[in-house]
């Protein structure tokens, strides 16, 4: 893994293995390889054991939880229709390989041994969990046909980006298609990738293999078609956020998966929201020590500590704003424009900003704080998501 210390690229080794093992029913499937797919998932193991030096992580899905499963032509999408996934249960189910989208790589009508064709490009993005595959160099081929089973492979490269880096990727891969059951049942894949620093996370140069064997069930293998009819299988704002509980438990929200998590202590979360690939804005949130009912500040005071917090940095106010939200918490919220400094290669420039304070208080006098940084040039593109996150 490439990691920025100082300014200056440190490499550290990086391992890891996940093992995923889940009943799936298939609820929904059109007539071409591109149209909606849709499947519900019961994992009996989801977990992931990561090494990067020598710190080691642990990561699972909580036992008892469902996943939905949905794909079209140019998206594939995990949730749960019980309740929020974190996003480091999310990073353990999806994976390389999504059983979901492996029928599609099958040609689109009679081959002979020997033909190749070319993968779209959309679909090796879903599959190899990037966000979009620019060059594709990649081709699919059948190597054998028997009365049973039909076998073909992969091999290419690609380039492609994901949360705003590039990636070199070399593919190769092989499957076997079950002409009894019609449907892949074996995947095998190694992929080498270079990934540069991006947004969110660190560069890497890394190998990584996958294989999944996929088994007829009988029977409804614990659905329960009760269930099913009550819960929100297709995606949408609300079953799709994610959840996050700060590191000393003092407070958890609900957010978009737009939103991404790039520190985390007791002390203080930082968000990041990414829009295509673009860095629109950072939100820091942290808990403030208690204070009386009657000590909560008024708007107009809550105005004066933000003028003073920015300093030199403050030019005037654009907003102030307060209200009591659904949990009947009280809202505090002021805008302010200004100048940032920033470290630009020809010398420090100063950058017009927008500052986004909020302050939350239940009747208890529990406090939470959120300061939302934005260039303002990117405002339109933030819109009201700094909003809809508090």
């Amino acid at each position: 893994i490439l990691e920025m210390r100082e300014g200056k690229l440190e490499r550290l080794k990086m391992g890891g293995m996940g093992t995923l093992d889940y009943r799936e029913m298939t609820l929904e499937v059109g007539g071409k390889p591109s149209d909606r797919i849709r499947s519900i998932r019961h994992y009996d193991q989801a977990d992931a054991d990561i090494r990067v030096g020598r710190d080691a992580l642990k990561t699972a899905l909580r036992s008892g939880l469902f996943i939905a499963a949905a794909t079209d032509a140019k998206t594939s999408i995990l949730f749960s229709p019980q309740e929020p996934l974190s996003a480091d249960e999310l990073d353990v189910i999806d994976i390389l390989g999504n059983s979901l989208l492996l029928d599609q790589l099958l040609p689109a009508g009679p081959v002979a041994v020997g033909h190749t064709w070319k993968p779209e490009s959309a679909l090796l993005a879903m599959l190899l969990a990037l966000d979009s595959v620019g060059q594709n160099n990649v081709k699919c081929e059948v190597v054998e046909v028997t009365d049973t089973v039909a076998r073909f492979q992969i091999t290419g490269s690609l380039s492609g980006t994901i949360y705003g880096a590039a990636t070199q990727i070399q593919l190769k891969a092989k499957y076997r298609y079950d002409r009894r059951s019609k449907r892949i049942d074996w995947f095998a894949m190694s992929m080498k990738e270079e990934r540069e620093v991006g947004l969110i996370a660190e560069g890497f140069d890394i190998v990584a293999q996958v294989q999944v064997r996929i088994v007829p069930e009988q029977g409804n293998a614990g659905f329960d078609q009760k269930k099913l009819d009550q819960w929100v299988l297709e995606p949408n704002d609300t079953v799709v956020a994610l959840a996050y509980e700060s590191a000393d438990s003092a407070w958890r929200l609900t957010h978009s998966r737009d939103w991404y998590v790039i520190h985390s202590t007791p002390d203080l979360a930082i968000f990041r929201l990414i829009d295509q690939g673009r860095r629109v804005a950072e939100c820091r949130i942290s808990a403030l020590p208690d204070v009386p009912r009657e000590k909560l500040p008024t708007l107009e005071s809550f105005q004066n500590d933000v003028r003073n917090t920015l300093g030199d940095a403050f030019d005037h106010f654009v907003s102030a704003s307060q209200w009591a939200n659904e949990a009947k918490y009280r809202v505090y919220r002021v805008a302010v424009s200004g100048q940032a400094q920033s470290d630009a290669k020809l010398g420090k420039v100063k950058v017009p900003i927008e500052w986004r304070y909020y302050l939350v208080a239940d009747d208890y006098g529990r406090r939470v704080a959120f300061v939302v940084t934005v260039e303002e040039e990117l405002l339109k593109q933030l819109g009201d998501a700094d909003r809809e996150l508090v």
